[in-house]
């Protein structure tokens, strides 16, 4: 049985302002909340309060705590933090894909807002995480805050051509990968009894799958409204592979180091190549790639392709994970030059 829509019609797509258009009117009638503040919590709810009269006791029990984090799991929620600081830049890439949601950055429609609501939550994770490690003193900040300079600098492409169908499934993607990091580096955390920074990453994980949720049913509606179109569109961002935000982070003196925490992380079980072949198969499961009618001989071929693809990368990954190599043991300027690896 297939997956059929109202909306296509003769295998005609919808121009794309007017799946904009549609689009900014499902947001408008089924995410009516979009991101109340009110309802947020706030970096200050989870970490010391140095207003209290008791502040030093406070931040001593906290240090003490934080003292129990790994050195390698550390590795990650840093390159983590790095990664959500630098989130709210891409407001601008995202509010012009296509012809634009809110380019003037202060649109009333919905879809602006959104974006805007969502980048805004995006920037506590980095808050609260950037708070937490200053805060731990194991951290060289002055480090990762050079670190964060030089990948804004950088600049990030996530390959999406300026086409909102790739924005979106890239966002989709990307909310889901952030979750799993986020919810790995909680997991060791507690099971090394530091559970302090394990709850802050539970609430960043529970707004990003909030997030991820909201991403993949605009994708469903784009799905809905044309469905070769979207069909191309995820051929082609998976075709490229999805591009990690954090590719371009430069310490100053590691040109490499994007690739050296991603084998810590990958050793450490937090976010591995097996995951990103998960995150494949439950999109293309969630919307239901199989079902969906597509009428051209070149949304036909796409939908082939992206069938065929979440079993070979699963295997592709099961094989990787039981290849997976020690990382060679290095000095990291995060760390004041603490030597991680194993």
């Amino acid at each position: 049985m297939t997956k059929t829509s109202n909306h296509y019609d003769a295998g005609t797509p919808t121009p794309p302002h007017e799946v904009m258009a549609a689009l900014d009117a499902y947001m408008e009638n089924n995410f009516s909340s979009l991101l109340p503040v009110d309802k947020c919590w706030q970096p200050s709810d989870l970490l010391p309060d140095l207003r209290s009269p008791d502040w030093l006791d406070e931040v001593s029990d906290f240090r003490r705590m934080a003292a129990a984090l790994p050195d390698d799991v550390l590795v990650t929620l840093i390159a983590n933090m790095i990664t959500e600081e630098a989130l709210p830049s891409y407001h601008a890439w995202l509010a012009n894909l296509g012809s634009g949601f809110d380019r003037s950055g202060t649109g009333s429609n919905a879809m602006a807002r959104w974006i805007r609501g969502w980048v805004a939550e995006e920037k506590r994770h980095g808050d609260a995480l950037a708070s937490y490690l200053y805060l731990s003193g194991r951290v060289d900040m002055h480090a990762v805050e050079v670190t964060i300079q030089n990948l804004l600098r950088n600049g990030f492409n996530p390959l999406t051509e300026n086409s909102f169908a790739q924005g979106f499934i890239y966002t989709s993607f990307q909310e889901r990968a952030t979750y799993i990091s986020h919810s790995g580096v909680a997991r060791l955390a507690r099971q090394h009894g530091e559970t302090q920074i394990a709850t802050l990453c539970d609430h960043i994980a529970g707004d990003e799958v909030r997030h991820e949720r909201a991403y993949e049913r605009l994708v469903a509606k784009i799905f809905e409204l044309t469905p070769d179109d979207c069909m191309l569109a995820l051929a082609s961002m998976l075709r490229k592979t999805i591009i990690m935000p954090s590719r371009t982070m430069q310490d100053g003196t590691d040109t490499d180091l994007f690739s050296w925490f991603s084998a810590i992380t990958q050793r450490n079980g937090i976010y591995t190549t097996l995951d990103y072949a998960r995150i494949m198969q439950h999109l293309v499961r969630l919307w239901e790639i199989e079902r969906i009618d597509v009428r051209t001989n070149a949304g036909k071929q796409a939908q082939e392709f992206i069938l065929e693809l979440p079993p070979r990368y699963l295997k592709l990954a099961e094989r990787a994970e039981a290849r997976t190599k020690p990382c060679k043991p290095r000095p990291v300027s995060w760390l004041s030059g603490r030597i991680v690896g194993h």
